[in-house]
């Protein structure tokens, strides 16, 4: 089940996302999240669903991994889908009075944004190195060093964030795969899990100050080497792509198909 994770992963590769500046990466994926949860009708996320299979495509990944990557959300898109069915006033659904017919759609519609926010969310870690993102994300925060914010220091912690998160995902499926055969009753189960929570967290313990003296000492860890060694695109590509990306919000907000209420 956690080799199915795709939310927070680096996948090495020399696609074009992979080669993209992560700076203008960055902008462009959220811009195009913003959009998603921007957009209040079927006509724009449809659009938007364009860019973002294909830049789904561009990462190189087999369509089965992204599949199964959306299948992990699964219970997060059944949750949404019934809070708003069982909760939101409008139209009965099939005359049944605790069912809302507009609450269906609008939980259709907050599904929909969901996944494109996990898809292009995907594509900017399975592309992007820890370093890398901590790196563009720094750099887009410059400017708050004129009013004192360590914008140095957070990027040193937020570094240390982005390694710890596959880190902890390896740790997991190590403890998985060798714990053996599981209890099939629930006591049996939170037995298991309470013997096994305190090998986990010494081993996490003593990996992440391992990775802590190793970024101290300016060491690069995994894959970090491997993303590094891609060769960048050059300015007018990088930018010649970044604005092809952003026509269509624009285009979208333009005709002003993102009415403020549904």
């Amino acid at each position: 089940m956690l080799d199915d994770l795709i939310l927070g992963r680096f996948v090495p590769g020399h696609s074009l996302l992979h080669r993209f500046d992560v700076r203008l990466k960055l902008v462009l994926l959220l811009s195009l999240i913003v959009a998603v949860f921007a957009s209040a009708r079927p006509g724009p996320l449809a659009a938007l669903t364009v860019p973002a299979l294909v830049l789904a495509g561009g990462c190189g990944l087999p369509a089965r991994l992204w599949w199964r990557g959306l299948l992990m959300f699964r219970w997060l898109f059944l949750f949404t889908l019934l809070l708003h069915l069982l909760f939101s006033p409008g139209r009965t659904l099939l005359g049944i009075s605790f069912l809302s017919y507009d609450g269906l759609l609008h939980g259709l519609r907050v599904g929909w944004q969901l996944a494109l926010a996990v898809i292009l969310s995907s594509v900017l870690t399975l592309t992007s190195t820890p370093a890398a993102l901590a790196r563009g994300m720094t750099a887009l925060a410059a400017p708050l060093r004129r009013i004192r914010v360590p914008v140095a220091r957070a990027g040193d912690f937020l570094l240390m964030i982005l390694h710890f998160l596959p880190l902890l995902r390896d740790e997991l499926a190590r403890s998985r795969d060798a714990g053996g055969e599981r209890p099939r009753d629930l006591a049996g189960r939170m037995r298991f899990m309470c013997d096994g929570l305190a090998p986990l967290l010494m081993r996490l313990a003593d990996r992440a100050e391992d990775m802590a003296q190793a970024l101290a000492r300016g060491e690069r860890l995994g894959a970090m080497a491997e993303g590094d060694a891609v060769s960048p695109l050059s300015t007018r590509q990088n930018w010649l792509f970044f604005l092809a990306g952003a026509l269509l919000p624009l285009i979208l907000l333009g005709l002003r198909l993102w009415p403020t209420s549904a």
